[in-house]
């Protein structure tokens, strides 16, 4: 009764956990693109009003950020069902596609997954640190395998490390 609420009121308090996030990744691979693929999912119920969404690709050795790619929502009905209290856990998936190169092969890497309010990501965000891996070996021939395939084209190309692409089509 009171304008500044300090005269007889009643007050109600809400029992929901608003505090709420989870994730996990479920793979990752390196392909012969010189590709690191992360697939994976976090929900968080700090990521209302975040609509920005990164999966970020750190160097926990030298505690830097190598790469940022935006990501699109997936569908996770699986972890609608798990989690169903968290905000957004039904599109809380994401496939990210990071640059990889043999600079990259057993360096203590971290992959951070990210919602935030701002385009870029650097500010009004909530972020999920993955354990740190190490950086996956890149997929190699061993010298001993031979592989047989049909192709329209055929590009070879020699990369600065000394290794060799091949790109078919």
């Amino acid at each position: 009764d009171d304008p500044a609420g300090n005269g007889n009121a009643t007050d109600y308090v809400s029992l929901v956990d608003m505090t709420q996030s989870a994730a996990y990744l479920d793979n990752m691979s390196v392909s012969f693109g010189k590709q690191l693929h992360v697939a994976g999912w976090f929900a968080s119920d700090l990521s209302i009003g975040k609509p920005n969404r990164f999966a970020i690709l750190f160097d926990a050795a030298n505690n830097r950020e190598l790469q940022r790619v935006k990501v699109d929502s997936v569908a996770r009905p699986d972890v609608a069902k798990a989690q169903p209290g968290i905000y957004g856990s039904g599109q809380s998936g994401f496939n990210a596609v990071f640059d990889y190169d043999a600079s990259l092969v057993g360096h203590k890497l971290q992959i951070i997954a990210r919602y935030s309010g701002s385009k870029d990501g650097n500010s009004d965000y909530v972020d999920y640190w993955f354990d740190p891996f190490n950086g996956p070996s890149m997929p190699v021939l061993d010298g001993k395998t031979e592989q047989t395939f049909v192709a329209h084209s055929i590009n070879v190309d020699t990369q600065k490390d000394g290794t060799v692409l091949v790109t078919a089509k």
